[in-house]
């Protein structure tokens, strides 16, 4: 490697993924330990560290690790367990950024069962034992985090990300600010959100320029990265506003219809005012795409016809409205290969007209979640 002129950086490139994974070399070479393909490669990473730091023209204080996906992963797993690496930059880790606990298997791969099912070798396989029942793992992913503090990081993530859920990014992100905030460096962290899915934007690599940068010249990460959560949420100050919201007491088992009605009425609270509009309906611009619906107030729906051989003039055909589960980024269109990607392909394929729609908190309506509390208190 030739010498760097004063002020520039260098970049060291490793192989950590699946298919160049330069830690196969030495795999065995402490006899037959299981440990986990990303923790094995975040160890590679040290490796890399220790002939970065012979070189004459790198600052040994100054060497950071970045990485996209299960690189990012393995960038944790490095830092977290090498102080001499200076920072880390996270992009969309998957189950790296998100607890398992928050986590199900809507989100590819990033809950404990499909992690386990889908890549066994990188994580440890009694993680498996715990699907299910997530809450009762002795460790989680904010723990990795909390492991690199005080050092500079950026968690940097997509809205509509098919491993990854804005809701579990924040409470994982909260929970490692409070350490920072404890070691006196809660300026080092940020989170920062990109349009789009899983893949890095131009926008994206901009951003993990000026986080290096910043790192580097010791500025605070948080001031360019600010907090802004799509989910703000504290239950102890909506609950001091709500003095009348006391909890109904535990229902009998012979409960009546009429007793779980009311609460059920008591958890969903008032619902808010709502006009609802006659039905106005958008033609789309290619003759497969849905039809959009405006049905409500600020509400609207894709609606997906049976092709045209399939529509005889005159026939009512039968209706399907799809409710998806409640997934943030991808709202009714659920991950690759699960039931809600297939619907709006199967059920017209079927002969029905399927109707789907994203609630509130999902997709493209992240941003009603950050003031609807605010407008609807009860």
């Amino acid at each position: 490697m030739p010498a760097l002129e004063e002020g520039k950086l260098a970049i060291c490139i490793y192989g950590a993924s699946d298919r160049s994974d330069a830690s196969k070399a030495y795999k065995d070479l402490f006899g037959n330990y299981g440990w986990e393909d990303l923790r094995r490669r975040g160890w590679s990473a040290s490796r890399a560290v220790d002939w970065l730091t012979t070189l004459d023209f790198v600052n040994p204080k100054q060497i950071y690790i970045g990485g996209h996906s299960r690189s990012a992963k393995a960038s944790l797993a490095a830092a977290a367990f090498d102080d001499r690496i200076a920072g880390v930059i996270a992009s969309s880790p998957g189950g790296g950024s998100m607890n398992f606990c928050f986590s199900d298997q809507y989100y590819t791969y990033a809950s404990a069962e499909g992690l386990t099912r889908g890549f066994p070798t990188w994580r440890t396989p009694r993680l498996r034992l715990f699907t299910g029942r997530e809450n009762q793992l002795p460790a989680d992913n904010h723990m990795i985090y909390a492991l690199v503090a005080p050092r500079p990081l950026i968690m940097s993530t997509a809205l509509h990300d098919p491993v990854e859920n804005t809701w579990g990014i924040e409470r994982v992100f909260e929970q490692v600010q409070e350490v920072y905030k404890l070691l006196g460096q809660h300026q080092n962290i940020g989170l920062r959100y990109r349009p789009g899915p899983h893949a890095p934007d131009a926008g994206a690599y901009a951003a993990h320029n000026e986080f290096l940068l910043r790192a580097s010249e010791g500025k605070s990460i948080a001031d360019s990265f600010p907090y802004q959560p799509y989910h703000p949420w504290n239950y102890a100050a909506w609950a001091a506003k709500q003095p009348h919201m006391e909890a109904p007491s535990r229902l009998p088992v012979d409960a009546t219809r009429e007793q779980i009605a009311a609460q059920i009425r008591w958890l969903l609270g008032d619902a808010p005012p709502v006009k609802v509009p006659q039905a106005e309906i958008k033609q789309p611009n290619r003759a497969d795409a849905p039809v959009k619906v405006v049905f409500g107030q600020g509400l609207s729906a894709d609606v997906y016809y049976p092709a045209a051989a399939q529509r005889p003039n005159g026939l009512k055909l039968p209706a399907v409205l799809w409710l998806g589960s409640f997934n943030t980024s991808a709202g009714y269109k659920v991950g690759p290969g699960t039931p809600g990607d297939l619907a709006q392909d199967f059920f017209p394929r079927a002969g029905f007209v399927m109707m789907g729609y994203d609630p509130i908190g999902t997709r493209d309506r992240h941003e009603e979640r950050r003031v609807f509390y605010d407008k609807y208190p009860n």
